[in-house]
């Protein structure tokens, strides 16, 4: 299949997700893009609408920056006027990048009847490409393009700074892996939605824990959720406490050891 990718250039996240859209689907397809596929002396209107032309798919990332770009209306137009003529073709795929207003005038006109994608942040990025590769026929999803082309942004400034425990966690991560055994690794993250938990969590696990694996390691990555223990004030009663809320979330009895949950996690993850 060709593809072509719309995006506003020098803006982020919209320059880093069409890059890492553009690694991903390379893959299996021809993907133009102009910051990989323009050459010097290239007549950029005429090569815009050749390559629209001749394209399958038509996948446009609207943001904020993107939908008031000359540029990027220029080609949805080109696109849109094509796909009346040729019987929708190329096949028109709307990403909105955190962006969820009205589209302006004549972007609505062009788009409002399709239905769009949305991304709101890096964690919807594997979800992004997946989805993406599910509407182009001869697509195979593969997590390890992702690793390699999306880069880990720093949190949002509003956010607290959990730089710290991503630094600690990395140590930890290492003399992990120097041990040479096969038990599970346990991450227990700690927080509520004002302390910005939901967004550290899925930065861990799609993104910070994937990356510190090989790429032909196999890493499945189980996320469970469970109340932290409260009002207890010894070290051996927390750790107790801990151990059942574990049991009971992992292996459904309370009462199972360190041993067993570590047992049913391995076999879990084996699935």
């Amino acid at each position: 299949m060709r593809i072509f990718i719309s995006y506003k250039r020098g803006v982020e996240p919209d320059e880093s997700l069409a890059l890492a859209v553009f690694q991903a689907l390379s893959q299996q397809h021809k993907v133009f893009i102009d910051q990989e596929s323009m050459e010097v002396g290239d007549r950029w209107a005429e090569r815009i609408e050749t390559e629209i032309r001749q394209a399958d798919f038509f996948i446009v990332f609207l943001s904020e920056a993107s939908v008031q770009s000359d540029m990027v209306k220029g080609e949805i137009e080109i696109a849109y006027n094509l796909a009346r003529e040729q019987s929708d073709h190329p096949k028109i795929l709307p990403v909105r990048v955190a962006y969820q207003a009205a589209l302006p005038y004549p972007l609505n006109s062009y788009l409002n009847g399709i239905n769009w994608i949305m991304w709101q942040a890096l964690p919807d990025t594997s979800c992004l490409i997946r989805e993406l590769q599910q509407k182009i026929p001869g697509s195979i999803f593969n997590i390890n393009s992702i690793r390699k082309s999306t880069k880990v942004p720093k949190l949002l400034p509003y956010l607290p700074d959990r730089q710290p425990q991503e630094r600690r966690l990395n140590q930890l991560l290492k003399t992990f892996f120097q041990k040479d055994n096969h038990k599970p690794l346990v991450c227990i993250l700690h927080g509520d939605k004002s302390q910005g938990h939901d967004t550290f969590l899925e930065r861990t696990r799609e993104v910070f824990l994937p990356s510190r694996f090989r790429p032909d390691e196999r890493c499945p990555i189980k996320k469970y959720s469970i109340r932290f223990p409260k009002g207890i004030n010894k070290k051996d009663d927390f750790h107790e406490q801990l151990r059942n809320t574990l049991a009971t979330a992992i292996t459904n009895y309370a009462f199972d050891s360190i041993q067993e949950i570590n047992n049913c996690i391995s076999v879990r993850i084996q699935v």
